[in-house]
């Protein structure tokens, strides 16, 4: 009895090792079965063309997301095994359908992959802050510096840095001119700091 149990335990976990294997394969090597050459291109070149934050940004960033610019986005998926997964910079874009010439369900990590592999987590993270809207009128991180704190993006305390990328998670839920947004992100920046 024990032996069957030991066989089938070994034939299942074989299993699941080549479905994973067959997966990193496909997730390395699919990015031309979802967007052209061109289509590449010029997505890709879009994100390394946005202009770098300042040095402020990626060490608060490492505060919510720590080594999140340097992980790599198979070292991502392999953390989602774990009991707390570790994002890489990358999946804070929002990979739209419209991105690809054939969609299917792998293509977002397909993407995610090619754009930590092509351009970086430091050019994601650029790319997302320049595209992201922090409500009230604040389309990008630039606008939102200069909507809630009315400085220039160079000018922001380590403190305002962080509030931006916080809201970024989620612009409505931390809403800096609404009294409910300001003591949500206060929670939540407290939470981080004691760590």
């Amino acid at each position: 009895m024990r032996k069957k149990i030991k066989s089938t335990l070994v034939f299942a976990l074989s299993i699941g090792l080549l479905f994973l294997l067959g997966f990193y394969i496909y997730l390395t090597n699919g990015i031309d079965s979802v967007m052209t050459k061109e289509t590449q291109n010029q997505v890709f070149e879009t994100i390394q063309a946005a202009p770098a934050l300042p040095e402020s940004f990626y060490e608060q960033y490492e505060k919510i997301n720590p080594n999140g610019l340097e992980r790599s986005y198979t070292a991502s998926l392999l953390s989602r095994f774990l009991v707390k997964p570790k994002p890489c910079a990358c999946e804070t874009i929002y990979v739209h359908p419209g991105y690809f010439d054939t969609y299917h369900p792998f293509a977002p990590p397909i993407f995610m992959y090619e754009a930590t592999r092509k351009v970086g987590g430091k050019k994601c993270l650029d790319y997302t802050l320049q595209i992201t809207d922090f409500v009230n009128g604040a389309m990008g991180v630039e606008a939102a510096s200069k909507k809630y704190f009315q400085k220039n993006l160079a000018s922001l305390t380590d403190s305002e840095v962080l509030d931006l990328l916080l809201m970024m998670e989620n612009p409505s839920y931390f809403n800096l001119l609404r009294e409910e947004g300001r003591e949500r992100l206060d929670k939540r920046k407290a939470s981080l700091l004691l760590k």
